[in-house]
């Protein structure tokens, strides 16, 4: 990011922040190795976004949309006004906001093992190494459990629109929005459930395992020596268990969601 002004925007008219943008991401990111994100100043993010990496934002531009890797935004577009009803408590795009925010999560519970696996070994050598360790981890805990929170509020949001069904206006697609609203907050209960009781050393267990094989500690090595001096193939393995532990997360967020 520039050193100027930059904005997340993170609460919406609907008084909700599940919001959480998501800048680069956890499997590819701690590897040290991707291109860097550039966000021009005077700019800002409307969150739930997803930014991938070597993105170039320009300066003074309002992002509103997911970006891939190596884009150049420049947010360029029209200036005309737009006037249109206000439905309170009906969302744009609701599938989109939870998608983005399940990726969040699955990138959170990624770090944690990284942390509990990788990361945790390289604070021994360091004065109160312990007590740095379990205040990262307790930080990622209770990261986790505010997206948590914050999804259980955006789902008792869209269930209170979807209770009225005489608020849809006359748009034909709000009748489809309506319903994925409401299926997001039926099955949100089982949803926090599922993550409140999911371990993470049943998730990914197998290429765990494989990168934990071939990655080695040498002694003496401070972390970012350790990790930005991995062959490309190790770090590869590493990459693929951490993705692994995202898609596990998504997957089972698919079946319980009816996304």
């Amino acid at each position: 990011c520039s050193s100027d002004l930059y904005i997340h925007f993170n609460f919406t008219p609907n008084q909700d922040k599940a919001t959480a943008s998501l800048i680069g991401d956890v499997p590819r990111g701690v590897m040290l190795r991707e291109r860097p994100i550039f966000l021009g100043g005077q700019g800002g993010i409307v969150g739930p976004l997803r930014i991938g990496y070597g993105t170039v934002v320009a300066a003074g531009t309002i992002l509103r949309e997911d970006l891939d890797d190596g884009c150049l935004y420049s947010g360029a577009g029209s200036n005309r006004l737009i006037i249109k009803p206000f439905h309170e408590g009906l969302y744009g795009n609701p599938d989109r906001i939870i998608n983005n925010n399940i990726e969040y999560i699955g990138n959170i519970i990624a770090l944690k093992s990284w942390y509990r696996h990788v990361r945790r070994n390289f604070f021994h050598d360091l004065d109160f190494g312990p007590a740095l360790y379990e205040g990262a981890m307790e930080t990622l805990n209770l990261a986790l459990s505010e997206r948590i929170n914050r999804l259980g509020v955006l789902a008792e949001k869209m269930g209170r629109y979807a209770e009225n069904p005489d608020r849809i206006s006359s748009s034909k697609d709000n009748p489809a929005t309506v319903e994925s609203q409401n299926k997001f907050r039926q099955a949100w209960p089982d949803f926090r459930d599922f993550l409140a009781t999911a371990e993470e050393e049943n998730m990914a267990e197998k290429e765990r395992h494989v990168f934990l094989g071939a990655f080695e500690k040498s002694p003496g090595q401070d972390y970012l020596e350790a990790i930005s001096g991995l062959e490309e193939n190790t770090a590869a393995l590493g990459t693929a268990w951490l993705a692994a532990t995202t898609k596990w997360i998504k997957e089972n967020a698919q079946v319980i969601l009816r996304l």
